[in-house]
């Protein structure tokens, strides 16, 4: 039998502390993508996505998310970790948005995706 004092031990490990939204950790990992295609010349994106173990297609929509206006990635970026760890928002919700290449449209979609007040303020 545990101890009250042991009991609660095991109960703070098992709570889970805020982590940073998802779609943060794909945001700053296609600049790192970026970065490393920029760096090094010679590499091809299929190079790259063999090295990585994904598809090329898997590659190039990772990097479509730097197609997102500069305000949404900075709103991405400032987003508050949370219990969920998917965030308020996917990649994959975050894909129309980058075909679109008026960057006021984006944000407007963004916003109506984010629920509008609550969502951007640009």
């Amino acid at each position: 039998m545990l101890s009250p004092e042991e009991a609660q031990a095991i109960r703070a490990r098992r709570s889970k502390s805020p982590r940073p939204p998802r779609i943060q950790q794909d945001l700053l990992k296609a600049r790192q993508l970026k970065e490393r295609l920029e760096k090094t010349p010679s590499l091809t994106k299929t190079a790259l996505a063999r090295e990585l173990g994904i598809s090329r297609f898997e590659l190039i929509r990772r990097l479509n998310l730097l197609r997102l206006a500069p305000e949404i990635q900075d709103q991405i970026a400032a987003m508050p970790p949370s219990l969920s760890y998917g965030g308020p928002i996917s990649k994959r919700t975050l894909r129309d948005i980058t075909m679109i290449p008026d960057f006021e449209a984006q944000k407007n979609e963004f916003r109506r995706l984010m629920g509008g007040a609550a969502g951007g303020q640009f």
